[in-house]
């Protein structure tokens, strides 16, 4: 049966609609579009009780009905009594509170006439600050201008004193102290060195500006440990960045002309050292190229880092060639990093950057050149004594007192030629050139130094080999002319044995 239109199953098929109104409003119900969900959930908060009883009076059997009024009835009971379990056990709490509220009701009470009193004490206490302190201010006011004039005294003190204590520092070379000190006077000379005695302190002062200027110049131009601060304490000293990158060129051009020089005078010994080697023993060309020899090696301060031996050998070619690209090279690339670092910040405009660029490069392209000179006097050198000794040109060029005695056979020294034509040194000096230069050819692109190394790298090639040429050319011309000689020798000698002693000589060759 149905109550309230509601609608019960049937035991073995679908519900089927009972008579009466049920069925009815069931038919009106789908033809209407269904009414939205309430919540049904008694601890939402848009929970309504009655559109809840009225929504399951409509939906809910009397036996559903039955169950939710004893399901509500012990859930009510249940809550009434987790309600009375709590009021039992907060109940000594509860009292507690109040009795302390009650306690503090009343210290407070008694604590206003304390209060009012202290206020009243605090008040008095202001009103007498604020006397003392406008008491105080004049005072007060006069001890701050007493404490600027004590440390302008200081200053003033430190100012009269500003030249022996540059003079000190300078002589105890703390450079950069004594840099400080004129530094830190300088608003205040600026300001009042053209009065009294001020006057004289600045010109004494100056002075010794000056000898501190020359002393960090010339450490910018000799040395390299401390090149940034020299610069730093240059540019306190009121040096134009201008002047300071003149004046570090001038000096680097020093110290590499010094490196140049050098490498004139190792070559110098090289050369030295071969015609000595080839000049007969205790002649004057062997006692001239000797004394040629020490004179050069004499112009070295330390002949080690040049190649020299220590009993005296003078270095080889590639020995030369890495000795001169290990000081020029990495002194020239220390000197353009210096000058980019110090001199031209990388903000810096490019028509500025150009301009302050130029000396950089002029003074590259002229060392450069004379590298390239010295560089190219070695190679020359150095082809023409590998051939000469490998051709054993001088060999048929001594005298006859030097030359061998006795017949003429295919294994005397005066036809023998060695196998080593210095091909191999040769080739290792340019590897050596090409790789440095290509090195420092990056931050110097305006010099050209890679086609320059390959320029000197083919000339050094076609020479060599033109000399290889020319020497054997000399070589069998000189081997032909001696056996030509050997040969009417001999048929002089035994033109008087008849006229076989030729053939017999030429059989035995």
């Amino acid at each position: 049966a149905g109550f309230y239109g509601s609608e019960l199953p049937a035991p073995d098929g679908p519900a089927v609609p009972s008579g009466g109104q049920g069925g009815l409003a069931t038919v009106s119900r789908r033809g209407m579009a269904p009414p939205p969900a309430l919540p049904t959930d008694m601890n939402m908060p848009g929970f309504d009780a009655n559109q809840h009883l009225v929504s399951m009076l409509k939906t809910c059997s009397l036996e559903r009905l039955m169950v939710e009024h004893r399901n509500t009835a012990r859930e009510i009971k249940n809550l009434d009594t987790d309600m009375q379990t709590l009021v039992y056990e907060n109940y000594n709490k509860f009292i507690t509170a109040t009795d302390t509220i009650r306690a503090m009701k009343g210290q407070v009470e008694a604590a206003v006439p304390e209060l009012s009193s202290l206020t009243s004490v605090m008040d008095s206490m202001a009103a007498r600050s604020t006397t003392i302190s406008t008491k105080l201010q004049t005072r007060q006011d006069k001890m701050e201008e007493l404490y600027r004039v004590q440390m302008l005294l200081k200053k003033l003190q430190a100012v009269f004193e500003l030249p022996n204590r540059m003079r000190a520092a300078l002589e105890e070379d703390v450079l950069d102290t004594a840099v400080s000190f004129y530094a830190e006077a300088q608003p205040l000379l600026k300001k009042y060195g053209h009065r009294g005695t001020f006057r004289q302190i600045a010109a004494d002062s100056d002075v010794v500006a000056k000898e501190i200027s020359q002393v960090l110049k010339k450490r910018l131009a000799e040395r390299k440990d401390d090149m940034e601060s020299c610069v730093l304490l240059l540019r306190k000293l009121g040096e134009a960045d201008d002047t300071l990158q003149d004046r570090y060129l001038a000096g680097r051009v020093q110290r590499l002309r010094k490196i140049l020089k050098e490498a004139t005078a190792v070559v110098d010994a090289m050369a030295s050292a071969r015609a000595s080697m080839i000049s007969p023993v205790g002649s004057p060309a062997a006692a001239a190229a000797t004394a040629a020899l020490m004179a050069a090696r004499k112009q070295l301060e330390v002949p080690g880092t040049w190649g020299f031996a220590e009993d005296g050998g003078v270095p080889g070619l590639r020995a030369f060639v890495r000795a001169l690209d290990e000081k020029l090279i990495n002194a020239m690339q220390e000197t353009v990093m210096n000058v980019m670092r110090f001199f031209m910040p990388r903000d810096l405009p490019e028509d500025q950057a150009a301009a302050k660029r130029k000396p950089l490069v002029t003074l590259a392209r002229e060392v450069f050149a004379d590298y390239f000179r010295i560089v190219r006097r070695a190679l020359v050198d150095s082809i023409a004594a590998s051939v000469q000794e490998a051709s054993c040109l001088q060999l048929v060029d001594a005298p006859d007192g030097q030359q061998e005695e006795g017949e003429l056979a295919l294994t005397s020294p005066s036809l023998a030629i060695s196998t080593n034509w210095g091909t191999d040194t040769l080739a290792q000096a340019l590897n050596t050139l090409s790789t440095d230069l290509g090195l420092v050819s990056g931050s110097m692109p305006e010099l050209g130094l890679k086609e320059r190394a390959a320029e000197i790298v083919a000339i050094a090639v076609n020479h060599h080999t033109a000399a290889c040429f020319g020497a054997l050319r000399a070589r069998t011309q000189a081997a032909v002319g001696a056996l030509r000689t050997r040969l009417v020798e001999q048929q002089v000698a035994v033109s008087g044995g008849g006229g076989g002693g030729t053939t017999r000589v030429l059989r035995q060759r």
